[in-house]
C-alpha cells in the first residue's frame, strides 16, 4: 500500500486544524495526490529556498557609506529612498520573517 511506512520513509505526526486538513485532502484528491505527497513537496520547497538572511543580502546588499563606518543599503540608496542602514525594507522583511 502506498501510504504505509517503509524504510527511509517513516510515518510522521503533525498537528493541523480540521478545516485545513479536510480542505487539503479534498484538493489533493482532486489532483490525484495524497496529503502526504503534498506535504512532502511543500517541505522540499521550504528547505530548498534561500534563508531570510540570504534573501535580504541578495535584495538589499549592505555596503559602507563614505564615512567608512555607517552601513547602508546600496539598493535603496541607488533608488534615492534613504541613506542609513538598516533600510526600512530590510526591517520589514526581518520582522515578517520572525512573525
Amino acid at each position: 500500500m502506498a501510504n504505509q511506512p517503509r524504510p527511509g520513509n517513516p510515518a510522521r505526526a503533525i498537528r493541523v486544524e480540521d478545516g485545513l486538513w479536510n480542505a487539503a485532502r479534498t484538493k489533493a484528491a482532486e489532483n490525484g495526490e495524497s496529503v502526504s505527497e503534498v506535504v512532502r513537496k511543500c517541505l522540499e520547497q521550504y528547505v530548498e529556498r534561500p534563508s531570510l538572511a540570504e534573501q535580504i543580502v541578495t535584495l538589499h546588499p549592505p555596503t559602507l557609506a563614505d564615512d567608512g563606518e555607517t552601513r547602508i543599503c546600496a539598493t535603496c540608496v541607488s533608488l534615492g529612498e534613504h541613506d542609513k542602514y538598516p533600510c526600512p525594507t530590510l526591517l520589514a522583511l526581518t520582522q515578517a520573517g520572525s512573525a
